[in-house]
């Protein structure tokens, strides 16, 4: 499995990879590879990771990452970022003598847990509420019409569900606009 670092000042890539040795931290935007993917690498995966351009921790909701994988090389500990019944005892067999734990910990917990200062990375309940806000809202730059012409130059028969030309999406409750924020 290729793990590859990211080029250049994407803000979205597949992995943050968090790596805390002899007391210092350092961040690593990887392409190509899950969390779960680097974890059953091992620690042969540690010195691959060190090669990768540092980075900056992004502010929360800044970047645009899937997973997080934090390794903590000084206490022997890992933690990945979802919740995989199972992965804890797989990764045993490569990174014996080091504590695995899964679960949805998030960002900003796992940073506290290697004693970083969250204040500057914490977004602000009023950018919350925006970011809230935003989810939900429907685009003005969708035409359903404008869609299916660039899709009927494909020169196969495309058939639509009698609601595709419905522009005018349903209100969405607050419960639904924080899990889709979240997602």
């Amino acid at each position: 499995m290729s793990i590859t670092d990211v080029t250049g000042e994407n803000s979205y890539f597949d992995t943050l990879v968090i790596l805390k040795s002899k007391g210092e931290v350092f961040v690593k935007y990887v392409d190509g590879v899950s969390d779960v993917g680097i974890l059953l690498q091992g620690p042969s995966v540690l010195p691959q990771l060190n090669v990768f351009l540092e980075r900056r921790l992004p502010v929360e909701g800044a970047a645009e990452f899937v997973n997080l994988l934090v390794i903590d090389c000084d206490r022997k500990k890992i933690w990945i970022n979802q919740y995989l019944p199972g992965i804890e005892q797989v990764a045993q067999m490569q990174w014996s003598g080091w504590g695995i734990e899964s679960g949805n910990f998030g960002y900003l917990r796992l940073l506290e847990e290697l004693g970083i200062s969250v204040a500057t990375l914490q977004m602000t309940e009023k950018e919350v509420q925006e970011a809230l806000n935003s989810s939900g809202t429907s685009s003005e730059a969708y035409n359903p019409h404008e869609l299916l012409e660039s899709l009927s130059g494909i020169g196969e028969e495309i058939m639509v569900n009698s609601n595709f030309f419905d522009t005018n999406r349903p209100e969405l409750t607050w419960w639904q606009r924080v899990l889709r924020f979240w997602s």
